[in-house]
């Protein structure tokens, strides 16, 4: 379901809030209405991850429920449910680390 109009972008996405629980994705600048998940996709994922976890892809290399966006001529960002990264990306993603 598209909620809005008018085409968004990337900045506006992410400053987007309508006060609900309601997920969303961007798609060619579109917000769009995600449905709430559903416990076979959330079993789905689940077993992704465990099985990925025990053929030895690192748990660093694992993420799930992280947007990602993609740059081109109109602003997308997905919701993945799970996604595998290489080592290289993982380390990008995890920046540097700050003593406390």
């Amino acid at each position: 379901m598209t909620v809005a109009a008018s085409r968004m972008t990337l900045d506006d996405f992410l400053a987007y809030d309508d006060g609900t629980d309601t997920r969303y994705e961007l798609e060619n600048g579109e917000l769009i209405a995600m449905p709430p998940e559903s416990d076979r996709n959330q079993r789905i994922a689940s077993i992704l991850f465990a099985y990925f976890l025990q053929v030895g892809i690192r748990p660093e290399c694992l993420r799930m429920k992280t947007e990602l966006a993609v740059m081109g001529a109109r602003a997308t960002v997905r919701l993945p449910d799970l996604m595998v990264l290489s080592e290289e990306l993982a380390l990008a993603l995890e920046g540097p680390i700050v003593p406390r």
